[in-house]
């Protein structure tokens, strides 16, 4: 049986928007919002239970955990590690063999932006605090000089690089899109915080204004938990 960790609901890593230390029952109600990082799984408060192909049906087992994610990709690893965060006992179940759903294929290139920690890293001309990026910025301060406002309009309004955009339907959903542009800096900080490291900053994938450069690739390092 996995116990509940005590933890007084504030978590370690960084602050989102409206976010306050929640209890079991009212958990569901308020969990995560941002991106993706699997590497702090494997720690203390958590709970990963895998099972071989062979002999998984006949494996009898009894596992008591506070909350049950259904699915190993990139929202239920961020929701296992957020519930982790504010003190939950977690259970990942899966099909597969191995973690990370559709993220699999994902090439590891992130593109979030908004002014988001490596941007600023970048910009600044500085190296991450791990020593393992020690080449020179890709771009140039200027095209990292970034900010929510302008990454909203770039994603809402092709326009700002093509004045002959079609631009209309890009404002369906424009809340959704805002509260992805205003989470973007908190994202790239929440998988910071989980051992996930980010290269330099180098162009933007395409589908949205290009007036910033927002994408970098990432690679996971070991935890220290």
């Amino acid at each position: 049986m996995a116990k509940k960790r005590t933890s007084d609901g504030d978590d370690p890593h960084l602050e989102l928007e409206n976010e306050h230390g929640v209890s079991r029952r009212d958990f569901v109600r308020t969990g995560a919002v941002a991106g993706l990082g699997a590497g702090a799984l494997l720690a203390p408060g958590s709970a990963q239970a895998q099972e071989s192909a062979s002999g998984a049906e006949d494996a009898a087992w009894d596992y008591e955990v506070d909350v049950v994610i259904a699915g190993g990709g990139c929202a239920g690893l961020t929701a296992a590690i957020r519930a982790r965060d504010l003190g939950a006992s977690v259970l990942v179940v899966d099909q597969n063999f191995d973690l990370g759903g559709r993220m699999l294929h994902s090439g590891a290139f992130v593109s979030l932006g908004g002014g988001d920690p490596v941007q600023q890293r970048d910009r600044k001309g500085e190296k991450d605090k791990d020593g393992l990026i020690t080449v020179d910025p890709a771009e140039e301060p200027e095209e990292l000089d970034d900010s929510v406002e302008l990454l909203f309009t770039d994603i809402t309004d092709w326009s700002v690089v093509d004045p002959k955009g079609q631009s209309p339907y890009r404002y369906n959903e424009r809340e959704l899109a805002r509260a992805w542009a205003e989470n973007c800096p908190a994202t790239r900080q929440f998988m910071i915080a989980n051992y996930v490291r980010v290269t330099r900053v180098s162009g933007t994938p395409g589908g949205g204004g290009l007036s910033r450069s927002r994408g970098a690739r990432c690679f996971l390092m070991i935890g220290d938990k």
